[in-house]
C-alpha cells in the first residue's frame, strides 16, 4: 500500500472489488468476504468513506465495514440456486464497480447424509416405519426442497 487518506480531503477515482473466494456453495450457509478498495488519482487509499452494496442473488452486508487502511470489507450470503450472482459497489461519490461469484450447485454427499430411526422404536418386516432423513451435500451443507422417492 503506497499510504491512505480519509476521503473528505480527496475525491476517489478508483474502486477495486474482489472476493476472499471466487467460487461458493449455493447455500445460505455459504458465505465469503468482499473487499473493496478505494484509491484516489495519486492511488493512495481512501478510508473514511461510505462503500454501500448491492447483490441480484443472495444477500450482502452493507454499508461495508471501513478497516481503517483504504479497505472496505462485507460478508456476501449465497443464495440457494446455482448461478452466477452479480455483486455492485458504489461509493458516496457514486464511483460504481462490479464483480461476480459462482454459486455452485449442491451434490448430494452419502457419507454427508444420514438416516435415523427414532430411539427405541423397533418393528417387523413388513412394517412401516418413520425415518428422519437428513440430505447434505459436500461440506455438510443441508440440501432443502428435495423430493425422495
Amino acid at each position: 500500500m503506497l499510504g491512505s487518506i480519509d476521503v473528505s480531503e480527496t475525491s476517489i477515482e478508483t474502486v477495486e472489488v474482489n472476493l476472499a473466494a471466487k467460487e461458493i456453495s449455493a447455500s445460505q450457509s455459504a458465505t465469503t468476504t468482499v473487499i473493496v478498495k478505494l484509491k484516489n488519482k495519486d492511488r493512495l487509499w481512501g478510508k473514511g468513506a461510505t462503500v454501500n452494496l448491492t447483490v441480484d442473488k443472495g444477500t450482502i452486508q452493507t454499508p461495508a465495514l471501513d478497516n481503517n487502511d483504504g479497505t472496505y470489507s462485507a460478508i456476501y450470503t449465497a443464495a440457494d440456486s446455482a448461478g452466477m450472482a452479480k455483486i455492485s459497489v458504489v461509493t458516496g461519490n457514486g464511483k460504481l464497480a462490479t464483480t461476480t461469484i459462482k454459486l455452485l450447485e449442491l451434490v448430494l454427499s452419502p457419507s454427508q447424509s444420514t438416516v435415523e430411526l427414532a430411539a427405541g422404536v423397533t418393528f417387523q418386516t413388513g412394517e412401516l416405519a418413520s425415518v428422519l432423513v437428513t440430505l447434505k451435500a459436500a461440506g455438510g451443507y443441508p440440501l432443502v426442497d428435495v423430493k425422495l422417492h
